[in-house]
């Protein structure tokens, strides 16, 4: 019984634990707002007509590396930085609908998904949770990193609505230093 309820307990603490970070980020919202501060573009379309794809990594930080500001560029993030169907539905949307007319590639060194064999991290999850699922159908794991970004180019250039003319341009983003280095289609 007293077992039951330790665990129930610390089970309970974990939880609370995970959600601090999202609390946090909760209460820094109602501070601005509070005091009036709002960080928001006044318009949705972005001034630079831009769109960065780049990975979900936490350290990549946009803004601070590209020097955007609100309102400048639709920033398109993923584990990885893959140009997925979503990304494509995102990029059709920008540029059609808003405005937006160049594209940036950015993938980090030490990238997560280097390395990731698809196969072998799905069948990790089904040994985990005794389960197979529909989606997602692919971790989109690679092995070389510029190959990868010429592959992500590609994608784009060949989707039909996307204008011919559309300037595409990938780069591999040195998480050491955050230098970048240009890879050419």
């Amino acid at each position: 019984m007293y077992q039951k309820k330790i665990i129930s307990c610390l089970s309970l603490i974990v939880f609370s634990m995970n959600l601090i970070a999202m609390n946090e980020a909760i209460s820094y919202n109602a501070d601005i707002v509070k005091r009036k501060r709002i960080l928001m573009a006044s318009n949705n379309k972005p001034k630079d007509k831009l769109i960065l794809i780049t990975c979900m990594d936490t350290r990549i930080n946009p803004y601070a590396l590209f020097g955007i500001s609100s309102g400048e560029a639709h920033i398109l993030r993923n584990a990885g930085g893959i140009v997925t169907e979503d990304v494509i539905r995102s990029i059709l949307l920008s540029m059609h609908a808003l405005g937006t007319n160049q594209i940036m590639i950015v993938k980090e060194t030490n990238c997560g998904l280097t390395g990731l064999n698809d196969n072998t991290f799905r069948a990790d999850l089904m040994n985990k949770f005794k389960t197979d699922t529909v989606v997602p159908q692919q971790f989109y794991g690679f092995s070389d990193l510029k190959e990868n970004i010429k592959q992500q180019m590609q994608k784009i250039k060949n989707h039909p609505w996307i204008p011919n003319d559309i300037k595409i341009r990938g780069f591999i983003l040195d998480i050491k230093t955050g230098g970048l280095n240009e890879v050419k289609p």
